[in-house]
């Protein structure tokens, strides 16, 4: 059996929602400046580094402007709005650069515009209607569900805007979002509508539906994760209260918080890792998602060989880095390798390692498997 080698029981992923979201700068229950160059490099990348940490920015690339009646290109905002607070979207994406450049930040998927579809049939339009009445409805800032109109979001729509959401975040930052997040925790659920599998279709590795629901994805299965990963929300105003989390052992926690709370507490980021059990780690989303779409095979022949598939563009994270596994041998083999006092470990064609067997047989026996290839082969066999 193999397995990734980490102790999934103290880690967590760690993500900030709504970068680039238009409402921060109308909605009276929700708005905040969003996030300058300047403060991204003080109060993410810092504390980030500070602690070798990595965390995940799901972010919106569809900027929904109400003057224009369109959607817009967030990073180009630069405004005061209706509360006398500057907007300035183009700082926080020099800031986000920067945070990616550092090692500290990956960009994901937060959707393309983290409102409803339709904008314009009843009980619309949302372009003009009051912003201390219907235009503030939650429902209208919810972009793969309908609950507005106790409906669902129709699947071509989904494809559509998921499409959007990568074309652009390639296009804004240079990378390949393999998670994605629903706004506001809504998602369709009937089979045909399923937001999980129409985001397969578009690509993702993985989807998270709030903090209750997460899906693997891949080209063929959508898999729902319940009892292997868990989540939870963190704010601003909250203790972290990390011992009220559920139990995790077979995968991360995924905590999810939003840019907001940095605007609101700069030092949310330090405040929070104070808080977090000094046995955890963060665990980086594509990282986990590799990991995840990993294919592991045992191959024919006289040797013992294990062929480790790293399957594109899940996998990409592997390109840049290796990955660490655990082998625990079945009995019969460990029986075989006894007659040996020596066994031979190597990776593709480095030359082999010659390791004592007594070594060998603890288990579990930790596997590394270098960066590049899409494939790679691990073989252990008695020395001669």
């Amino acid at each position: 059996m193999v397995t990734p080698d980490a102790d999934y029981s103290h880690r967590l992923v760690l993500a900030l929602d709504d970068w680039g979201t238009a409402d921060k700068g109308f909605l009276s229950y929700w708005r905040y400046p969003t996030l300058s160059e300047a403060v991204i490099r003080e109060h993410l990348i810092e504390p980030l580094a500070k602690r070798k940490a990595v965390m995940a920015a799901n972010v919106i690339t569809g900027y929904v402007d109400r003057d224009t009646k369109r959607i817009l290109v967030p990073w180009a905002q630069k405004f005061t709005d209706r509360y006398g607070v500057l907007q300035d979207y183009g700082s926080t994406r020099r800031g986000l650069l920067a945070a990616v450049a550092a090692g500290v930040l990956e960009i994901e998927s937060h959707g393309w515009t983290h409102m409803q579809p339709d904008l314009d049939s009843p009980p619309g339009p949302w372009w003009n209607a009051d912003l201390d009445g219907e235009a503030s409805t939650i429902g209208w800032y919810e972009e793969f569900s309908d609950r507005r109109r106790g409906g669902e979001a129709p699947a071509l729509t989904q494809l559509f805007h998921l499409a959007r959401s990568l074309d652009y975040l390639r296009e804004d930052f240079g990378e390949r979002a393999l998670s994605f997040r629903a706004g506001g925790g809504a998602w369709s659920r009937s089979y045909v509508n399923h937001t999980g599998r129409i985001a397969a279709k578009a690509g993702f590795g993985l989807f998270e539906a709030g903090t209750e629901f997460n899906f693997y994805l891949d080209r063929e299965m959508v898999l729902d994760m319940a009892g292997a990963i868990a989540g939870a929300g963190h704010a601003h105003e909250q203790a972290l209260n990390a011992q009220n989390w559920p139990p995790h052992t077979d995968g991360p926690i995924m905590v999810t918080a939003h840019d907001r709370d940095i605007a609101l507490q700069p030092d949310f980021l330090h405040r929070l890792f104070d808080q977090l059990p000094p046995s955890y780690e963060t665990l980086g989303m594509n990282q986990y998602v590799a990991v995840l779409h990993t294919g592991i095979e045992s191959l024919a022949g006289g040797e013992w060989r294990l062929a480790f598939h790293f399957d594109e563009p899940y996998c990409d994270y592997f390109e840049k880095h290796s990955s660490s596994w655990q082998l625990w041998l079945a009995c019969r083999l460990r029986q075989k390798l006894k007659t040996a006092p020596f066994v031979e470990v190597s990776v593709d064609s480095a030359p082999p390692v010659r390791v004592p067997t007594s070594e060998a047989l603890r288990q579990p026996l930790r596997m590394e498997i270098p960066s590049g290839a899409r494939n790679h082969v691990w073989t252990l066999s008695p020395a001669r």
